[in-house]
């Protein structure tokens, strides 16, 4: 099983790929030590935020460095019926669909007042990173990938990691899962 693992200290951020639980594939590690060094020590609020800055870029270096090859991807799509991969296209037709209908109906508000000289408002911003979750590791919900990555893609977000555990007792994902992952553009 391949496990997306994550850890932060109060100076450090890392991502490992880790295969059945004892095999590390791949590593990233960013250390913050320089930016604290100014102040003395540690910082939670700094920390905090440059844990949120740094995962996305380390999660996407361990992901590439762990690599799902084409090669695998494609041997997964050919496991798949003509039925079953025309299904999962329709499918996504119509996420797609859904959620483009979505994001045209989410507006900003701005200048909205309750009392002389307060403001309120809101914008739609969407975030730059984002990791997809698909769980399958007895049971492939592979619709989930469809259901988490194309309206991620959709709201505009640019940068999107997927994972899911590995069939119980192999150390695969499942073929279906592996399909919708690329099918859905992760």
């Amino acid at each position: 099983m391949l496990i997306l693992a994550f850890e932060s200290s109060c100076d450090e951020t890392a991502a490992a790929v880790v295969e059945d639980g004892r095999i590390i594939r791949s590593d990233a590690i960013l250390s913050q030590v320089d930016v604290h060094a100014l102040y003395g020590g540690v910082v939670p609020e700094i920390a905090s935020r440059k844990h949120v800055e740094a995962i996305a870029a380390l999660s996407d270096r361990a992901l590439s460095e762990a690599g799902v090859t084409r090669e695998e991807i494609d041997r997964a799509c050919a496991q798949m019926t003509r039925q079953e991969l025309d299904d999962l296209r329709r499918a996504a037709d119509h996420i797609r669909s859904f959620a483009l209908a979505q994001k045209g109906c989410l507006t900003e508000l701005s200048g909205f007042s309750t009392i002389p000289g307060a403001e309120l408002g809101h914008r739609v911003t969407p975030v730059d990173s984002c990791g997809c979750y698909v769980p399958g590791g007895s049971y492939p919900l592979f619709s989930t990938a469809l259901m988490l990555i194309i309206p991620a893609k959709a709201a505009g977000v640019k940068r999107i990691a997927a994972c899911a555990p590995a069939v119980k007792g192999t150390s695969s994902i499942h073929y279906k899962t592996l399909a919708a992952m690329d099918l859905a553009g992760a």
